[in-house]
């Protein structure tokens, strides 16, 4: 799908265009939509803003939402937190017309100290994040009231199907349980030598042909 198929206003099949916030930075045009969802931040918040900015486009008659979606996870938070450190340094040097030298994008060794310890990472700590409710959800994604009873009867129906591919009386009886373990058996102890002895050593550098023979041909 292209571009001037997305934004045509005839074609009401496709209401999704899925790209990548660092693609086609230079006049992209998708004026047809009206919700920006970011599924991964990045760590130049000037991408993720020329992301917004390509819906916000001459010829764009509806209020467009923006969305991002983050995972509860060090790395996340660290990302959201530079790239709103970015913003506010260029508000206050850049935009403030300060700005007088390229910065140092090495990484010190403190830098990759802190990066090491941030995978490491499994929880947060200090303040807990939370998980968005679906009614939250619905109230930020419904433009009008007849959206948001829909999107509310729509989450009521998935909560009352069951999304199980497989019901519990179809899984079979050996995967219920876990296998006995064996606690007496002895362990196998494999005799290098013997094993050398069986394996079969092909040397493929070795044609078959002598120095003399070959000079012969």
């Amino acid at each position: 799908m292209t571009m001037r198929q997305f934004n045509d206003p005839l074609n009401q099949d496709t209401n999704i265009f899925i790209i990548s916030t660092r693609a086609g930075g230079l006049g992209l045009n998708l004026q047809a939509a009206d919700t920006v969802i970011l599924y991964d931040s990045d760590w130049n918040p000037q991408m993720d803003l020329q992301a917004m900015d390509r819906a916000h486009r001459v010829g764009q008659k509806s209020d467009v939402i923006v969305l991002r979606l983050t995972a509860m996870c060090p790395i996340e938070r660290l990302v959201l937190q530079r790239a709103t450190s970015k913003r506010n340094i260029d508000k206050k040097i850049i935009q403030g017309g300060h700005y007088i030298g390229e910065a140092n994008t090495d990484l010190s060794d403190d830098s990759c100290v802190r990066l090491k310890s941030l995978l490491e990472l499994t929880e947060f700590e200090g303040e807990e994040g939370c998980a968005t409710s679906s009614s939250d959800l619905n109230n930020m994604l419904a433009r009008t009231p007849e959206e948001l009873a829909w999107f509310e009867a729509y989450d009521a129906r998935l909560e009352a199907h069951d999304t199980r591919l497989m019901q519990l009386d179809e899984v079979p009886e050996w995967l219920r349980e876990d296998p006995p373990v064996q606690d007496d058996a002895e362990p196998v102890i494999l005799d290098r030598a013997s094993r050398r002895g069986n394996c079969a050593v092909q040397n493929y550098a070795d044609d078959g042909f002598s120095e003399a023979s070959w000079a012969s041909e």
